[in-house]
């Protein structure tokens, strides 16, 4: 999703701190002349566009202009480069009115087996192709061309200079802010490395254990529990507490976690901090819930739940219902759809109705949290089912939000 960087700025950090904030921005700021400006005029431009994609991504599949969004996003919020911004808003805007099938954009490359042709930074060919190999996974199917854009990292020397070079973003060297390749492109690499996607790549032998050794050994926070990216601030180094990092290496890996008490305790003290770092993005004085964030968020906490004492579980019981009433008088409308606050209209979708089938609304097996039943459940979940079926564009998130609620067992 588009993020909304802290409001709190690094200066204001103790090494001593146990969940410290750090406000990339200010370190651009310092860097850049009118950073703030130049990024504030840029920034109207992609919101613009990004609601015309969400409005045509209800009529038909959009797979170049998402592509195209997704990274000029991140040349915009997580580095300095207004040069390739200002040559990528056009491509984005163009695309939207010129290009009416975009089909090939789902298409494999031969060259390099890779998906996202659209896309030029590696790590986001690495997003894209991750989630048609699983597509195709699913279907007993294999990719077409050999995935040699993996070689890049398939040894464990390549794997190490690839993750060392992400973990510490340091502004004085490169006007980089790492965080998202560190939460996008690593933990994907993760995904596809640990569950040997595609069958027909042959991963080095000792890649696997690399991986988890640099996760569990160097990156994870010992205090906390959690994973997230280092900043270099002068002669210090900060390491942040990231709630999306840390859902989705949790997510790959589920019971070979270590530090769970740690976990689930950094869990509930990091509720006030804003996102990354906390629970709810913070723009300005106004806190801005999303489905996306609870769902990472009691996702964690159903995962760590056995961990919880007592006097943990009542305070996550509190804030599970808060954020089920949110959904229910807020997010979700008349019609079944939900109101937009996720970057695509399939992410409105999914992370609504995986938020709900996360805390057991739909069905009790899911219901880790409480005894209480909704019986207002089903017709919910038929208003959704109906107004998915009114959207002509499939994309992964509405074609998972689909197979969820389908699948559920009441």
């Amino acid at each position: 999703m588009l993020v909304l960087l802290s409001i709190f700025p690094a200066v204001l950090l103790s090494q001593i701190e146990k969940h410290p904030i750090y406000k990339a921005s200010r370190a651009f700021e310092k860097e850049v002349p009118n950073y703030s400006s130049n990024r504030a005029k840029r920034e109207l431009k992609l919101r613009e566009l990004n609601q015309k994609l969400f409005l045509e991504e209800a009529k038909q599949e959009m797979p170049c202009s998402r592509q195209i969004l997704e990274e000029v996003s991140w040349y915009l919020h997580y580095t300095a480069d207004f040069y390739k911004v200002d040559r990528m808003l056009p491509y984005l805007e163009k695309s939207l009115s010129a290009m009416r099938i975009q089909s090939f954009a789902n298409e494999q490359s031969p060259k390099d087996g890779s998906w996202g042709v659209c896309c030029r930074e590696w790590f986001w060919k690495v997003v894209e192709s991750e989630e048609a190999i699983s597509t195709l996974s699913d279907k007993g199917e294999l990719p077409m061309y050999q995935t040699k854009f993996l070689d890049r990292i398939n040894s464990p020397e390549k794997l190490l200079v690839y993750l060392n070079n992400l973990l510490i973003s340091d502004f004085q060297r490169k006007l980089i802010d790492k965080r998202k390749e560190l939460n996008e492109g690593v933990t994907t690499l993760l995904k596809l490395i640990l569950r040997d996607k595609p069958k027909n790549y042959y991963y080095h032998p000792k890649l696997k254990q690399t991986f988890i050794k640099f996760m569990d050994e160097k990156w994870q926070n010992p205090r906390t529990g959690f994973w997230g990216a280092w900043y270099k601030d002068g002669n210090r180094i900060i390491k942040t507490d990231d709630l999306s990092i840390t859902f989705h290496i949790i997510s790959y890996r589920k019971d070979k976690i270590k530090l769970w008490k740690k976990i689930v305790a950094t869990i509930l003290e990091i509720k006030d901090k804003p996102y990354p770092y906390g629970w709810n993005d913070i723009d300005g004085k106004m806190i801005i819930i999303s489905n996306h964030n609870n769902y990472d968020v009691v996702r964690l906490l159903h995962y760590g739940w056995e961990y919880l004492d007592e006097k943990q579980k009542e305070e996550a019981r509190s804030e599970i219902k808060k954020m089920l009433d949110w959904c229910l008088g807020k997010s979700i409308q008349g019609d079944g759809s939900f109101k937009y606050s996720e970057e695509t209209l399939g992410d409105s979708y999914y992370f609504g109705v995986a938020f709900l089938n996360e805390i057991g609304f739909f069905s009790k097996e899911n219901r880790f949290w409480t005894n209480e039943e909704f019986p207002q459940a089903e017709a919910y979940r038929e208003k959704i089912l109906s107004k998915l079926k009114t959207i002509k564009s499939k994309n992964q998130g509405i074609k998972d939000a689909e197979t969820i609620l389908h699948g559920i067992n009441q």
